[in-house]
C-alpha cells in the first residue's frame, strides 16, 4: 500500500521541462490519480503525504516546500483548465475538490494550516504579489459556490467552511452573504 501511494504521489509530483503543466494528457493523468485518492479514506492519503513529503525533505537541500505542493499545484492547473482556459468541463474538478476536501477534515492541522496558508488571501497588506495570486484562485473558488454542479457546490463550500475553522461568521466574510447562506442554512446555522 506504501508503494502505491508513493506511486500515486510521484504521478501527482510529475514535471518535465519539455511539458506543460497545463498539458492536456498531463492534467488528465493527475486527474485520474486524484480519482484514485477520492477512493482512498482521508487520514491514509494525508500519512502518504506527510511520508512523501518527509523523504522529499531528507532528500532536498532547501526545506520550503510545501507538504501539500502536489495537490496544491494540480488544483492551481485545474482552476486554469477549469474556471480560466474553460478546457475542460467543470465536472473534472469534482476528484480535487473531494480530496481537498477529506484532506483538510481528516489530515490533522498541519494539513488544514498548510491549506489555510496556501488558499486563504490575507487581510494584511504584507506579500502583496503572493496574495494576489491566492486572491486570483479563490475569487474562482467562489465562483465554485454558485455554479449549477452541485456537487462541486457542495464540496468547494464545505472545504472552504473548514478552512474558516467552521467559524460562520468568517465564513460569510470571505465568500460573501449570498455564497454562504446555502451552506449555513444546510448546517443550520442561519
Amino acid at each position: 500500500m506504501r508503494r502505491l501511494g508513493a506511486l500515486l504521489l510521484e504521478i501527482l509530483c510529475f514535471r518535465h521541462s519539455g511539458v506543460s503543466p497545463l498539458n492536456d494528457n498531463l492534467i488528465e493523468l493527475k486527474n485520474k490519480t486524484m480519482e484514485v485518492f477520492v477512493f482512498l479514506p482521508g487520514s491514509l492519503l494525508a500519512a502518504f503525504i506527510q511520508q512523501q513529503h518527509g523523504v522529499k525533505q531528507e532528500n532536498a537541500d532547501d526545506k520550503t516546500g510545501s507538504l501539500l505542493a502536489p495537490v496544491l499545484d494540480h488544483l492551481d492547473a485545474m482552476l486554469l483548465v477549469v474556471r480560466v482556459e474553460k478546457m475542460r468541463p467543470l465536472k473534472d474538478m469534482l476528484p480535487t475538490l473531494i480530496v481537498c476536501h477529506n484532506l483538510a477534515k481528516t489530515g490533522g492541522q498541519d494539513i488544514l494550516n498548510c491549506f489555510k496558508k496556501a488558499i486563504l488571501p490575507t487581510s494584511q497588506q504584507t506579500e502583496v504579489a503572493n496574495d494576489q495570486t491566492k486572491a486570483f484562485f479563490f475569487k474562482h473558488l467562489k465562483f465554485f459556490l454558485t455554479c449549477l454542479d452541485t456537487d462541486v457546490r457542495r464540496y468547494t463550500s464545505e472545504w472552504l467552511f473548514l478552512l474558516c475553522d467552521e467559524n460562520a461568521k468568517e465564513y460569510t466574510h470571505r465568500t460573501g452573504v449570498g455564497n454562504a447562506i446555502g451552506l449555513l442554512r444546510m448546517k443550520g446555522l442561519a
